[in-house]
């Protein structure tokens, strides 16, 4: 596979929770959910002047609809691509990002981040993080795998106030890395072990196995 760029870009925040005098961090799933719909507008403009300033094809993975819908505002030629939309209407359009017909696809996780294939683009933008590595993972490989000839470059934009979901979710692909690094030398060791068990038990005269 060709270079994989992660590039990380903060937004300030003026976001204060209203039970508390000042920001003491992000706590549970509430505190995300507010913070995340608070700082839309910052996320929404960042990404969008980086793909504005682009004449490649992107992906915009959004996590809420209401930045799909803003963000679509800011980027003339693209298409979100959403829940709403009917079965034709979504595989329509994703074919013809595939084809090139379409230079920006605005969508969710969930909806075209597993088992599609995107190899015709090498650019794409997080508008924010949830706290799911998986979601990350499989959305990256839907353009860095198999056939991709050119570099990945993923772009995260948070607000500053989310390092701490950027942290939790780097943890998580490091222990994912470990254990498939460990997985890989023990289906090594183990075929090894049973190449070399054959070999021993190998009749060279007869080639079989005695």
């Amino acid at each position: 596979l060709p270079e994989l760029n992660i590039q990380l870009a903060f937004v300030k925040s003026d976001y204060q929770p209203d039970d508390k005098l000042f920001f003491t961090g992000i706590k549970g799933i509430s505190d995300r959910a507010n913070i995340r719909k608070s700082t839309v507008e910052a996320r929404i403009k960042k990404v969008a002047s980086l793909v504005n300033d682009s004449k490649e094809q992107w992906i915009v993975w959004c996590g809420l609809n209401q930045e799909a819908n803003q963000i679509k505002k800011l980027i003339p030629d693209s298409v979100n691509v959403q829940g709403s939309d009917s079965s034709d209407k979504k595989l329509q359009e994703l074919q013809d990002f595939q084809n090139g017909n379409i230079r920006v696809l605005i969508t969710k996780p969930k909806i075209a981040g597993f088992g599609m294939n995107f190899q015709n683009a090498h650019n794409m933008a997080f508008v924010g993080l949830n706290d799911s590595w998986e979601s990350y993972y499989q959305c990256i490989r839907r353009s860095y795998r198999f056939g991709q000839y050119k570099p990945v470059n993923v772009h995260i934009v948070l607000a500053d106030i989310e390092e701490a979901i950027y942290h939790n979710i780097m943890k998580k692909e490091k222990v994912a890395k470990e254990m498939t690094d460990s997985l890989i030398k023990n289906v090594a060791e183990y075929e090894k072990d049973s190449i070399s068990d054959v070999a021993k038990e190998w009749d060279y005269k007869t080639n079989t196995v005695e």
